[in-house]
C-alpha cells in the first residue's frame, strides 16, 4: 500500500499544476495486485450509485470494492458488530 500512498502524494501536490488520470491508475494497481479476500459479496443497485461508487473511491485513490468494503466495515462496527479484519 506504500505505493498507493506515493500516488496519493503525487497526485495531491500535482493536482493544481496538471490533472492525472486516477481511475487508469487504479486500473493499473488493480491488476497486477492479488485479491486479498475471496470470498466476493453482489448486490443490485440503481445506475446513480454505481457512478458515485466509482467516483468517491477514485476521490480517495482506491478501488471500488475497497471503498465499499471500508464502508461496510465501519457500519456494521456502528452497529455493535466486530467484524474480523484480514491482512
Amino acid at each position: 500500500m506504500v505505493g498507493l500512498r506515493v500516488l496519493r502524494l503525487t497526485y495531491e501536490r500535482n493536482q493544481t499544476r496538471r490533472k492525472i488520470d486516477v481511475s487508469a491508475t487504479a486500473a493499473a494497481v488493480r491488476k497486477f495486485a492479488p485479491p486479498r479476500f475471496p470470498e466476493r459479496l453482489q448486490f443490485r443497485c440503481p445506475p446513480a450509485l454505481t457512478k458515485m461508487l466509482a467516483v468517491a473511491a477514485d476521490k480517495e485513490m482506491t478501488t471500488a470494492s475497497d471503498y465499499v468494503q471500508r464502508a461496510v466495515v465501519l457500519q456494521l462496527r456502528a452497529d455493535g458488530y466486530q467484524p474480523v479484519e484480514q491482512a
